[in-house]
């Protein structure tokens, strides 16, 4: 495979940093570019090194707990059986959080998640195992339960907006090539993204 020369590899990452340091670029499209460099470099590039660090830092995400006894106890069918860690999977370090403007900024979305429950991609609230929310419906789940829904307009936006398109084309794409005997695509091609849409 060819690797970007340790040079360019560094100034990529530098334009990087100064873009996400003058706003030019959120913190999701930051994070992108440090994945997408991790695989341009070569294994010996110390700006691989710098890439990796660089993706164990998250922004913070607020600790408040939603409203007490808002939750329904269930477990979910589908992880009665824990699925295998593929090799290359990050462990959840790179999280794309949305935008605020799309009024999910409490969702956290992991494009190299294992787990198809219950769509690829879905998101995690703070972060943690549950709830869970589907991407496309915008269906809040507690175990295999549906608690909740999220507006209409919050689903649209969060579609709207280039950074999360293309977390959720990497978390396809990761879905596609580490578990190629899934079934459950709503689509025939899973790799067609909702279109765009007014909010």
């Amino acid at each position: 495979m060819r690797y970007l020369i340790p040079e360019a590899s560094a100034a990529y990452l530098e334009i990087s940093r100064r873009s996400l340091m003058l706003g030019i670029v959120s913190w999701g499209q930051f994070a992108a570019r440090l994945v997408a460099l991790r695989l341009m470099c070569n294994p010996n590039d110390p700006t691989l090194l710098q890439a990796k660090l660089l993706l164990q830092v998250n922004p913070e995400t607020p600790e408040d707990e939603w409203p007490e006894g808002a939750w329904s106890e269930g477990e979910d069918p589908n992880r009665a059986k824990e699925r295998p860690k593929a090799p290359d999977q990050d462990d959840g370090i790179f999280r794309f959080i949305p935008h605020g403007n799309t009024g999910l900024s409490n969702w956290v979305f992991h494009p190299y998640d294992p787990d198809h429950f219950p769509s690829v991609p879905h998101g995690h609230y703070q972060g943690k195992p549950q709830p869970k929310l589907d991407a496309y419906l915008g269906w809040i789940y507690k175990g295999a339960q549906q608690i909740s829904r999220e507006d209409r307009w919050k689903i649209v936006a969060l579609w709207n907006d280039n950074a999360f398109r293309a977390v959720a084309l990497a978390a396809i794409n990761y879905y596609l090539t580490n578990f190629p005997s899934y079934t459950g695509w709503r689509v025939a091609n899973p790799k067609v993204l909702p279109r765009r849409r007014r909010p």
